[in-house]
């Protein structure tokens, strides 16, 4: 809610544009360079995850599942704009649930005996949500890292990822924009529950009821084997349009926002050598037009470059570090807009540059070689932002801010010369 305050305060286009009044363009240009880079890794991976799962219903090579997916969301991405990418993914999304629904109840109804055998199946240990115990702390799913984890993921993913957050740039106003915020919270726990149940009903259809065996490599596949192989022609149909429309819906927003990050916060500042513009150029704004289009394409050809990398990688462990990619620089992103927002005065070009830095090699180090040397226990990915965000945070406020940016909403700044000074939000 605060970061959305803020940012229609600035009435930015991009999240790393509101850093331009507040510590310049230096910061404005690495926080968009370290999103863009850690951006493609991670959805590139997913973008493998869905075409994989299609592939796998379909019975077709994965690359070809890759490119059919990538041309498909480019073409509606370049013509429709956001607005396609919005309405699209309501639709999408609708079309996921709705076979979601269709999923659980088909699975219901092929276990023998149906909820009674599922609800003898999963016992305690199979359905218990977090680990608690003497030096648990630090597993992902104990209480304490469960809720000061997500606190930190979802204050980072929900203030500074520009995947997630151009949806609530797209509203009318600030209101409409936490509105959108606080239902989208709201509506990722039926969701969430969606996929636990799901999983569940997989669990006990292959592994308790006895129905069909699956092959202990395949794991990763049981839902596209399951619909392949277990269900009726035509009926599995609505399983296959469900895992395409999510597919399609993750990989459009984020071409959107690769797009306009490259072109609005890298292009566009080095075109115009950092000028602020007060006024419209029509032809500059086709050109940019044409620069956006163009950086759709290139954002889906990196991302179908990295699936298919993913493709030929898939037991190696990469896929892991790419899907883990945005947690490992949530903390650098976060710990610059908190600085930046509750810190006046603190934080400048350089120490931010160093902190987001340090934050990062903090948190590789932290996953691949603190298990490797023994000092203690493993570190789970659950701390990775908080961790990463006190690193940043700490170094980005031994500096001091120039005058100019000392305040975004104040006297001096580099939107707002001589407005009086007030709160950021």
């Amino acid at each position: 809610m605060y970061f959305i305050g803020a940012f229609y305060r600035r009435n930015v286009f991009t999240v790393y544009g509101w850093l331009v009044a507040r510590f310049g363009p230096g910061t404005q240009r690495a926080t968009a360079a370290v999103y863009l880079l850690a951006r493609i890794l991670a959805s590139g991976v997913r973008v493998f995850i869905a075409a994989m799962a299609f592939a796998v219903v379909c019975e077709i090579p994965v690359g070809w599942a890759i490119a059919t997916l990538s041309v498909i969301v480019v073409i509606y991405t370049l013509f429709g704009g956001m607005r396609a990418v919005i309405w699209n993914d309501v639709l999408q999304g609708v079309t996921f649930i709705a076979s979601i629904f269709f999923a659980i109840g088909f699975l219901l109804h092929v276990i023998p005996g149906g909820w009674e055998t599922v609800r003898g199946a999963l016992t305690p240990d199979k359905t218990a949500i977090f680990r608690a115990g003497d030096g648990a702390i630090f597993d992902a799913y104990h209480p304490l890292a469960a809720l000061i984890g997500a606190f930190f993921l979802t204050l980072a993913s929900h203030g500074t990822d520009q995947d997630i957050v151009q949806r609530c740039l797209a509203c009318r106003d600030d209101r409409g924009a936490r509105m959108s915020m606080v239902f989208s919270g709201l509506a990722c726990l039926p969701v969430v529950a969606l996929f636990l149940a799901v999983g569940s009903l997989l669990y006990v259809f292959f592994e308790k009821a006895g129905v069909a065996a699956l092959p202990p490599d395949q794991v990763e596949r049981v839902f596209p084997i399951f619909i392949r192989d277990h269900m009726p022609h035509g009926m599995n149909a609505i399983l296959v349009a469900g895992i395409f429309s999510v597919g399609m819906s993750s990989h459009a927003s984020v071409l959107a926002a690769l797009s306009s990050t490259a072109v609005t916060d890298i292009y566009k500042p080095l075109v115009s050598g950092g000028r602020m513009e007060t006024e419209t150029d029509p032809a500059r704004e086709r050109h940019l037009l044409i620069v956006s289009r163009a950086g759709t394409v290139v954002a889906a050809a990196l991302l179908a470059a990295v699936a298919i990398v993913a493709a030929q990688e898939e037991e190696k462990g990469l896929i892991d570090l790419a899907l883990q990619s945005m947690t490992l620089v949530y903390g650098a992103l976060l710990g610059v807009f908190l600085v930046g927002l509750f810190a006046r005065g603190r934080g400048n070009a350089l120490t931010n540059g160093i902190g987001m830095a340090v934050s990062i090699a903090t948190t590789l180090f932290l996953r691949q070689a603190w298990p490797r040397l023994g000092w203690g226990p493993p570190i789970s990915w659950a701390w990775y932002t908080v961790i990463g965000t006190a690193v940043c945070a700490g170094i980005s406020l031994l500096g001091r801010t120039p005058a100019r940016g000392a305040d975004p909403d104040g006297p001096g700044s580099a939107l707002d010369p001589g407005r009086p000074a007030g709160p950021v939000l």
